[in-house]
């Protein structure tokens, strides 16, 4: 789905527009995640790569009565020397100069390795105009009395705020810290891909990330976090 019309130079979207796209993709997966389970989708037969699809018809049919510019796998070549399987994002749109990135997680158990990974990579574009969204949809396996599992989600959502983050180089593998009070592991293959992010441009490893958006729905569980860069 691409727009004829050439694209307007990028436009910082506002805060509360912000919050209520996280709010309205929040909703739209977990409805989606919901219906699908009451069709009779098991937890086995659902997956994070299916998530794609009631984002797309989201901006499709519901965001706007204009056009979006929707594209998948997306990699900005030419603004950095990342490899494209480092650095793709799920899922790309452009509006009337706005421009959404879009990576999403469908957690069976608490992973929190992948989250901060998916955090980094929306971190890395440089173009300070860019909405950055991580989408995080819990199967009912990854709750408990209606909360997630992950210890990163739980935490961003309690602290009400935008959190900083910084990483630094220890020895083979980055060490994360930030102002919450739990400890950010990273390790094996995780550890290293963050490595090589952080390796194509340095300025990535300070980054902020704040919950925007939570939408429960039946055994369902959307939240949504926004992610900035933080240039020194």
């Amino acid at each position: 789905m691409r727009a004829d019309a050439k694209m307007k130079p990028s436009s910082v979207m506002e805060h509360s527009t912000i919050v209520h796209l996280g709010n309205e993709l929040a909703a739209a997966s977990a409805e989606w995640l919901a219906a699908k389970v009451q069709s009779g989708f098991k937890e086995s037969l659902l997956s994070e790569a299916l998530l794609i699809v009631p984002l797309v018809e989201y901006f499709a049919t519901r965001a706007t009565s204009t056009e979006w510019c929707l594209t998948g796998e997306w990699h900005e070549s030419g603004t950095s020397l990342a490899k494209a399987g480092d650095v793709n994002i799920d899922l790309v749109a452009e509006h009337e100069g706005e421009k959404v990135l879009l990576e999403f997680k469908y957690l069976k158990r608490a992973n929190d390795q992948r989250l901060i990974k998916d955090f980094v990579k929306l971190a890395l574009p440089k173009n300070a105009s860019y909405t950055r969204l991580l989408l995080v949809a819990h199967s009912p396996s990854c709750q408990h009395q209606g909360e997630s599992k992950s210890a990163l989600v739980r935490s961003l959502i309690s602290a009400g705020r935008k959190i900083v983050f910084h990483l630094a180089q220890r020895d083979s593998l980055p060490e994360l810290t930030s102002d919450l009070n739990i400890k950010h592991s990273l390790t094996g293959a995780e550890g290293e891909h963050v490595s090589r992010i952080m390796s194509y441009d340095s300025s990535v490893a300070d980054f902020a990330v704040q919950h925007i958006a939570t939408c429960p729905q039946a055994e369902e569980n959307v939240s949504v976090f926004s992610v900035s860069r933080v240039d020194k």
